[in-house]
């Protein structure tokens, strides 16, 4: 073969090499990044959590819920049914949405069996009560023999539901197109469940009476977990004080469109 065809097949091949490695691995961050944000129903019932039960679920059903349950925990879903029926409306007129379909309610018996559940696989990062599946109207919570902590912490997963449908869509390709160009920071979305849910209360208060009487007090996104809502919750409140609460839903419509809460803000 003369010198130059050998060169020339030589490139080809090696175009063609880089080419398909390049393919691949584009498919395989791809498929990555969807199982892990994106969780097909296969996912979440996988094994990546130790099962020392099955449960045997069943369910009821009130105007805008289906509560799940298993064996001993009959009338547990008929308290949770009660309670997040009792603050729907106010809620959904607070926030201006509704869902379109009734949204899932999983209770569990105790924390440690919410934890061997496989449903939500892929969101992991359990509070005291439960969790709820972002873009998809599904919500875990352990009961707590502590009633009026118990509905707090219920409202708030109903809250963080509403928000997460309103804000991200509630079917899978919305969620994949919504998540990829809008990043809500964690004041703003589980502030807003909070203020949703339990508007103003103690604790908040005085955790930024503490933090403004230290002369402590970054800019909210830098708190995480417990204090990123404390603080998202406080925000709320004091627009809501300043400007009433129909101004929340305007926010949080306009952030939506926009793709950015600064801007979203900037509206008042």
């Amino acid at each position: 073969m003369p010198l130059t065809l050998f060169i020339i097949f030589m490139k080809k091949n090696f175009f063609l090499s880089v080419l398909s490695f390049l393919v691949i691995l584009f498919l395989g961050f791809s498929n990555t990044i969807f199982a892990q944000q994106f969780p097909t129903d296969i996912d979440q019932f996988g094994k990546n959590r130790v099962q020392y039960q099955n449960f045997g679920w069943k369910y009821i059903t009130s105007d805008n819920f289906e509560i799940y349950y298993y064996e001993g925990g009959y009338e547990m879903a008929l308290l949770t049914a009660r309670y997040a029926e009792s603050d729907f409306g106010r809620m959904t007129q607070f926030l201006g949405f509704a869902p379109y379909n009734k949204t899932k309610i999983f209770v569990y018996r105790s924390i440690g069996e919410l934890q061997q559940s496989n449903i939500g696989i892929n969101d992991q990062d359990f509070n005291i009560g439960g969790q709820t599946n972002l873009g998809k109207s599904v919500v875990e919570i352990a009961f707590s023999d502590h009633r009026e902590a118990y509905r707090k912490e219920l409202l708030r997963e109903v809250a963080t539901s509403l928000l997460s449908e309103m804000m991200y869509g509630g079917s899978l390709k919305e969620t994949l197109q919504s998540s990829f160009l809008l990043s809500l920071p964690d004041w703003l979305m589980s502030g807003a469940a909070a203020y949703t849910a339990e508007g103003w209360n103690t604790e908040m208060d005085n955790f930024v009476r503490s933090n403004l009487t230290a002369k402590r007090f970054p800019y909210p996104e830098s708190f995480r977990g417990k204090n990123a809502r404390l603080v998202g919750q406080s925000l709320w409140n004091f627009i809501v004080e300043e400007y009433g609460s129909t101004t929340v839903s305007n926010i949080l419509n306009l952030t939506r469109i926009v793709r950015s809460e600064k801007e979203g803000i900037k509206e008042l």
